[in-house]
Formats: C-alpha cells, sequence, structure tokens
C-alpha cells in the first residue's frame, strides 16, 4: 500500500471523528441521551483520560487530575509521532498490507484524540447544563487539558451477574457500560488486526526475501511485464537449488554472475541470523515444494493430501499472488531449507496492551456509572 493512500484512511477516519464531536458539542449539553434503539444509545459524555474514559491516574496513584491529563496529551503527542515514524517506515519496506492498515488506524484514533485533549479546551466553552459554542471569547480550559468528546453507547444487556461469578457475583452489569468514540473504535480495530493477524502483519523474514527477489528481478531486467509475480516465483525456485548448491544449465537468471552471488549469500546470511527456533519441523518428511494450480504444494501426494498435511501443519495456503503476499509465499516455497515452518510470533508488546486495554475497561466500568446515570 502506498503512503498516499494510507493518508487517505487516516484523513477519512479523522474526518469522521471530529465531524461527529463537532456535532455532538454543538447540538447537545452533557449527558443528554438520544435512543436510536433499545441497544444503541447517542449519550454525549466527556472525559480526561484514556480510551473507555480511563484516566491515567487511575493506574498511577499520588498525582492530581490536572497532572494526569497533562501528562498523558503531552505523552499521546510523543505517541502519534512514533506511530507516524512506523507508518511511513513500513510503508518504505512494502510491508504487508495488513500491517499498514492496523498501523494508520490507530494513528488517525490517536490524533483524533489529541485534537480533542489538546485543543477543545480552547475552542469551546463548557457543555454543563448547556449546549457549547465554537470559538467563544474564552473556553472551558487551557491548551493541553481539552476533554476528549465520546457519544456511542451499546447497553446491549443489562442485569444482575450471577451468584457464582468471582469477586462480581450479584452486582448489576451493562454490557456494553463505555462510551466512546469513533477513534476509540480505530484503536481497538487496529489493535485488534494486529492480534488477529499477527503472522501476516509481522512477517520480517519472507518480507525481506520477498523486497530481495523482486528488486533483483527487476534490476537485471528479468522481471516479465506480462506476469511479473511467475517470475519472481520461478526465480525463487532457482534460488532454492543455488542455495543448496544446484544450478540450472543455463542459469536463465543470472546466479552465477557475481550479483546472483550478491544475491545469494545475503539470502543465506539472512536464514543463518534467525533463530534455532524460527523454523518447526511440521510435515512429515522434506519436501520439495512447488507452484501448482494455484497453490504450494509438495510432490507426492493428492492434492487433498496436500492440502490436508498443510492445514494439519499450520501452513497457509496461497492462490491469486500479488507483492503484497508474495512474502509468504516466498517464504512457504524456501521451507525445504530448513524442513520447518514459520511459527507464529506474537509480540509482547501487543500482549501488554491487551492486559492494559482490559484493565481499562474494567475501570471504566464503575467511572462510567458514574458519569452517565
Amino acid at each position: 500500500m502506498s503512503l498516499k493512500k494510507a493518508i487517505a484512511i487516516i484523513f477519512v477516519i479523522l474526518l469522521i471523528d471530529q465531524i461527529s464531536k463537532f456535532y455532538i458539542k454543538t447540538h447537545f449539553a452533557l449527558h443528554h441521551r438520544i435512543e436510536v434503539f433499545d441497544w444503541f444509545h447517542i449519550l454525549f459524555v466527556e472525559n480526561d483520560g484514556m480510551a473507555w474514559g480511563t484516566k491515567l491516574n487511575d493506574f498511577i496513584s499520588g498525582i492530581s487530575d490536572r497532572t494526569a491529563k497533562l501528562a498523558l496529551t503531552l505523552f499521546r503527542i510523543v505517541a502519534v509521532v512514533g506511530i507516524g515514524y512506523w507508518l511511513v517506515t513500513s510503508v518504505k519496506k512494502k510491508s504487508p498490507n495488513i500491517l499498514i492498515w492496523a498501523i494508520a488506524l490507530i494513528f488517525a484514533g490517536a490524533l483524533g484524540n489529541i485534537i480533542d485533549s489538546t485543543f477543545y479546551s480552547v475552542l469551546f466553552n463548557e457543555s454543563y447544563g448547556q449546549v457549547a459554542t465554537f470559538l467563544p471569547e474564552s473556553g472551558y480550559d487551557t491548551l493541553f487539558h481539552g476533554r476528549v468528546v465520546d457519544m456511542l453507547h451499546f447497553p446491549i444487556w443489562k442485569g444482575a451477574l450471577p451468584d457464582w461469578i468471582p469477586f462480581f457475583g450479584g452486582d448489576y452489569f451493562t454490557f456494553f457500560e463505555p462510551v466512546f468514540n469513533v477513534a476509540d473504535m480505530a484503536i481497538s480495530t487496529g489493535i485488534g488486526m494486529l492480534i488477529v493477524f499477527n503472522k501476516k502483519a509481522f512477517d520480517d523474514f519472507g518480507e525481506y526475501l520477498s523486497n530481495k527477489v523482486w528488486d533483483y528481478a527487476e534490476k537485471t531486467g528479468h522481471m516479465s511485464e506480462s506476469n511479473p509475480y511467475i517470475t519472481v516465483d520461478n526465480l525463487t525456485t532457482e534460488i532454492q537449488d543455488a542455495l543448496n548448491g544446484k544450478y540450472m544449465p543455463d542459469d536463465f537468471y543470472g546466479l552465477r554472475t557475481p550479483e546472483g552471488q550478491h544475491l545469494i549469500d545475503d539470502i543465506r546470511k539472512e536464514i543463518n541470523k534467525l533463530p534455532t527456533d524460527y523454523f518447526e519441523l511440521k510435515v512429515n518428511r522434506p519436501v520439495e515444494l512447488q507452484e501448482f494450480s494455484g497453490a504450494i504444494l509438495p510432490e507426492g501426494y493428492s492434492d487433498q493430501e496436500v492440502l490436508d498435511a498443510l492445514n494439519n501443519a499450520g501452513v497457509e495456503v496461497l492462490g491469486n499472488y500479488n507483492r503484497d503476499n508474495m512474502s509468504a509465499t516466498l517464504q512457504e516455497t524456501l521451507k525445504n531449507l530448513t524442513n520447518g515452518k514459520n511459527r507464529f510470533k506474537t509480540p509482547y508488546m501487543l500482549g501488554l496492551a491487551g492486559l492494559l486495554g482490559g484493565g481499562a475497561l474494567m475501570a471504566s466500568q464503575q467511572k462510567d456509572k458514574k458519569e452517565v446515570r
């Protein structure tokens, strides 16, 4: 995905987020509610904190609300700069589309809430007991002390929890209690995509391999204009043989030339850098992989036997190649070098984000009960 497309995604989300917040702020008094359906309400709530209305001092005791608010706003600004850098570098590296989509969603959501936190305090006056005015003579607070506007409420289920539930049994509970906004949805969706599609998003070795082979084919003039993906697939097969010391007699792709040998050496070095547990043997025997009928299949078995074996091994079978999914295809094509498969890797930061999100959600349940009612 190009940087222009990523910026377009960010712009659309940011536009929807800010239009919805501006409308709520200039048409609703604080805590005004419109019941669209039994399970969906438009409810105007403001908060000084993070997603789902939690505050920094909910986790760190001993700091005032204003200090926590200022620290959170400044942290958001630094974080969104870092996320923006991550997005730009991911685009330049031709990372998988799923990763760029996720980063763009997180960036858009973070930026949307930063606008509230930084500027709304001077762009609007108070909403307590009145509808706020845009660009008043004086705002409701100073710069960097704005409150995030939330309005989406989904009280899908209400009732007392069963007594057998530890700690919360017998308590009155609403699912889903927190009030949130479009920016919160974008952040949560982006993080969810990184967790669910982790293997596709963080395929670093496959990404390196894809770009290396693709660029070599273009640079040496071997890339087919009519079907570049077949070129890359065929070239990858010859690279696989060359890594095992075997070369095609005609050496069509010039792998015996100094430039070709440099490519082979680079790929071999990257393979040697991989941790010993990066690959795990899952298929019963070493397989010679080839491209067959739009899928990567071993020789010597029927199609169904191969598909069953690969599915049992957790190997993704790809068809309809394009440059964005080529990395996974190339990685599977070179699988017989190590007789294994790419193991599933979950970044520890995503696990931490999940824990923090769960804690924030539980804390916000109690907070929103007080604010909404």
